[in-house]
C-alpha cells in the first residue's frame, strides 16, 4: 500500500508522494496522509511505520541534502522550462534559480547589490542599450524542479538535461564580442540621430511650447527654419589665432585663419577689456556717479548706488552675454555681405558663405544710427586684423596727445571708419615741473630724473584708464542697441533678436 502512495529516490534518499508530486519527509508522512489524503489515524500510522522501515531513505529530516544542480530530472516531479539561472558572479558560480524575473531581480539586489536601473528618471539610448546588454549577460533560461514545497530543501533544482539527453549547448559569445556588438549598435543609432538632426530645423508650434513664458517670448516663431547648430555657431566664442612674436614685431599670422573670425575675436576681446575698464572706473568714482550709474529712469533717483563689487568670475559671467550679442551680429552681417558678393559674381573667400550654414539665418534690422556705429566698429576690427601695426600706432598717438594735453578730447581718424572722439584724462604734472628733454644720463640732475619718472608714471596711469578706439566704438554701438524704441513689436530690436538666439 505504501508503495502505491510513495516512491523513493535512492540517490537523494528521499520519498515522493505520487498523487501530490512532491517530496515528503519521513517524519511528516503520518500528518501528510491525514491532511492531504483523508487517512484516519490508524491507517496513517500503519503506512508511516512501513515507510520508516525502507532502506536508502534518510529518516532524519535535518540530514536530507537537496542539490542545486542535477543532470537529469527526478521521476514523478514536474519539470518546468521557464526557470532563470543567475549569472551575475561567474567566479563563485552562483546557482540560484528563480521561476520569474521579479524573483531574480530581488536576488540580484539582495545578494549581488546590483540593479538594472541604477538611477531614476529618463535614461539615454546609449545607457539603455548598455543596460540591456548587461541584463542579457546576467541570466539564462534553464529547466528546474522542486523537491519539497516548503522548508529546508525547497529551493529550485537546475536540471541541465530535461529531456534526458546530453546536448552541447552553443557557446556564449565572449564578453569582448558582446560589448563590441553593443557599441556598434549604439554608434549606428547615434549616427542615425546625427543625420536626422542635421536635416532638422526649429519649427514654430505654440501648442508644443513648454510654458507660457516661451509662448510670450515667441522664440520658436522668430527662429522658425533656423538650424540649432547654426545658433550655436553664431554665439560661440571665436578661436584665438596663434601669432608668432619676435623682437616685439608681429612676423607671422596663420594665413588660413578666417578674417571674419579674427575680427570677431577683436570685438570679443574689446568687450572683455571694456567691461573690466568699466568696473575699474566705477570703483574709483564718487557716490554721485554711482547713483547716476544705477539710474534706470530719468525722473526717478535710485535708492541704492551702483556697487562695483563683482569678482573675476562675476565679471566674466555678466560680460559673456554682451560678447555673444556682438558675435551674433558680426557673423550674420558678414554672412549677409558674403551672400551679396556671391550674387554679384564675386566669390571672395570671406569664410561666411552659404555653405557654412545648414539653414537660414535669423533676420533682424538696424536703425540708421545703429548701422553707422556698427560700420565704425567693424571697420576698426578689420583694420586691427589687416593692419595691426596701424591700429597700435593710432592708439599710441592718442595716448601721446592725452599725455601732452590732459583732459582734452582726442580724435582718432581711420580709413573707412570715419572719426571716433574719445575723452581722455591724465594726471597733471606737479606744480613747478616742466617737461624734460632727452639728454645724456651723466648730464641729468636729480630733479630732472624725478620729473621724468613722474611723467612716465602719469603715462602708465593714462594707458591703464584710456579706452582704445575699438573699445570706444564697441561702447557706442552697445548704447545704440539699448536706446532703440519698440514701436510695433519687440523683434524690431536687433538686441531682442540676439537675445532670442541666446535663449
Amino acid at each position: 500500500m505504501e508503495s502505491q502512495l510513495f516512491e523513493k529516490i535512492p540517490s537523494l534518499q528521499i520519498i515522493i508522494c505520487r498523487p501530490c508530486k512532491h517530496a515528503v519527509r519521513p517524519a511528516d508522512v503520518q500528518q501528510h496522509l491525514k491532511r492531504q489524503h483523508g487517512y484516519n489515524y490508524q491507517a496513517a500510522s500503519q503506512v508511516a511505520d512501513m515507510v520508516h522501515q525502507w532502506e536508502d531513505v534518510q529518516q532524519d529530516s535535518q540530514a536530507i541534502q537537496i542539490p542545486r544542480v542535477l543532470d537529469h530530472p527526478l521521476p514523478i516531479l514536474p519539470c518546468h522550462t521557464n526557470g532563470v539561472l543567475c549569472q551575475r558572479d561567474p567566479t563563485t558560480q552562483c546557482q540560484y534559480v528563480a521561476a520569474s524575473m521579479n524573483s531574480m531581480r530581488k536576488h540580484w539586489q539582495a545578494t549581488h547589490q546590483w540593479s538594472r536601473q541604477a538611477r531614476q528618471g529618463r535614461v539615454g539610448q546609449r545607457e539603455k542599450a548598455r543596460s540591456e546588454a548587461e541584463l542579457a549577460r546576467s541570466f539564462r533560461q534553464v529547466a528546474w524542479q522542486q523537491a519539497f514545497p516548503s522548508g529546508p530543501g525547497s529551493h529550485y533544482i537546475h536540471i541541465q538535461y530535461p529531456d534526458g539527453r546530453q546536448r552541447s549547448p552553443p557557446l556564449p559569445p565572449p564578453a569582448e564580442q558582446a560589448q563590441q556588438a553593443v557599441d556598434a549598435m549604439v554608434i549606428a543609432w547615434e549616427r542615425a540621430r546625427a543625420r536626422e538632426a542635421e536635416q532638422a530645423t526649429i519649427q514654430a508650434d505654440e501648442a508644443a511650447d513648454a510654458n507660457p513664458w516661451l509662448r510670450m517670448t515667441g522664440w520658436a516663431r522668430y527662429l522658425d527654419g533656423v538650424h540649432p547648430q547654426d545658433l550655436r555657431q553664431l554665439v560661440e566664442a571665436p578661436v584665438e589665432v596663434e601669432v608668432v612674436v619676435e623682437e616685439e614685431e608681429l612676423v607671422d599670422i596663420d594665413p588660413k585663419a578666417d578674417p571674419t573670425e579674427q575680427a570677431v575675436r577683436v570685438i570679443w576681446d574689446a568687450m572683455d577689456q571694456l567691461a573690466r575698464r568699466s568696473q575699474r572706473t566705477v570703483q574709483q568714482c564718487g557716490a554721485g556717479i554711482h547713483v547716476e550709474a544705477a539710474r534706470t529712469e530719468a525722473g526717478q533717483t535710485p535708492y541704492k548706488p551702483l556697487q562695483a563689487y563683482m569678482d573675476e568670475a562675476s565679471i566674466e559671467k555678466h560680460m559673456q552675454p554682451w560678447q555673444q550679442v556682438l558675435a551674433f551680429i558680426a557673423r550674420t552681417q558678414a554672412a549677409q555681405a558674403s551672400w551679396v558678393r556671391d550674387e554679384d559674381g564675386d566669390s571672395g573667400d570671406g569664410g561666411s558663405g552659404r555653405g557654412k550654414w545648414l539653414g537660414r539665418l535669423p533676420a533682424y534690422g538696424m536703425t540708421p544710427r545703429q548701422r553707422q556705429k556698427w560700420q565704425a566698429l567693424w571697420q576698426l576690427a578689420m583694420l586691427a586684423v589687416e593692419r595691426p601695426e596701424a591700429e597700435a600706432q593710432a592708439s599710441g598717438q592718442a595716448r601721446a596727445q592725452a599725455q601732452a594735453r590732459p583732459g582734452v578730447r582726442v580724435v582718432h581718424t581711420f580709413a573707412r571708419a570715419g572719426q571716433i572722439i574719445e575723452d581722455v584724462w591724465s594726471a597733471s604734472p606737479s606744480p613747478g615741473s616742466s617737461p624734460t628733454t632727452v639728454m645724456e644720463m651723466d648730464e641729468e640732475t636729480d630733479e630732472e630724473i624725478d620729473n621724468k619718472d613722474e611723467v612716465e608714471a602719469a603715462a602708465t596711469e593714462v594707458e591703464a584708464w584710456q579706452m582704445t578706439p575699438v573699445e570706444q566704438a564697441c561702447l557706442e554701438f552697445c548704447i545704440e542697441l539699448m536706446n532703440q524704441r519698440h514701436r510695433t513689436h519687440e523683434y524690431e530690436s536687433a538686441l531682442v533678436c540676439a537675445m532670442a538666439v541666446q535663449g
